[in-house]
């Protein structure tokens, strides 16, 4: 293989490289809802009083995840201190995060979750 070509494929595949995913979780229940927790199996991201139709955008940084562990998402819903809903969602292997980013929908009596490729 020609250098140029082998030069060319290293750099495209450390560009490639991801140290995350993107998680947009929305609001499109009929109520306040009283807190979300997503659960990464290394960490957990907690929000509270999330109001109709309000978008909240984070980053997981897989950067300091070095267990090498498969897992998975998961997000829960609470209503006055108990759990209204939970979902399991996407799945990493080797700490290593997944290709795709997610929109987390949530509605008045259940989850959406779409898988966005990046």
């Amino acid at each position: 293989m020609k250098p140029k070509y082998l030069l060319i494929i290293i750099i495209s595949v450390c560009f490639s490289c991801r140290n995350g995913v993107n998680i947009v979780l929305e609001n499109k229940s009929d109520t306040v809802i009283d807190s979300v927790l997503i659960h990464t199996g290394f960490n957990k991201i907690k929000l509270e009083k999330i109001r109709k139709n309000e978008l909240h955008e984070f980053f997981v940084d897989f950067r300091n995840h070095k267990h090498g562990k498969e897992g998975v998402f998961s997000v829960i819903i609470f209503n006055n201190g108990k759990i209204k809903n939970h979902q399991g969602f996407g799945y990493y292997s080797y700490g290593i995060p997944p290709s795709y980013d997610f929109n987390i929908r949530i509605e008045t009596d259940t989850i959406l979750i779409k898988y966005i490729a990046n």
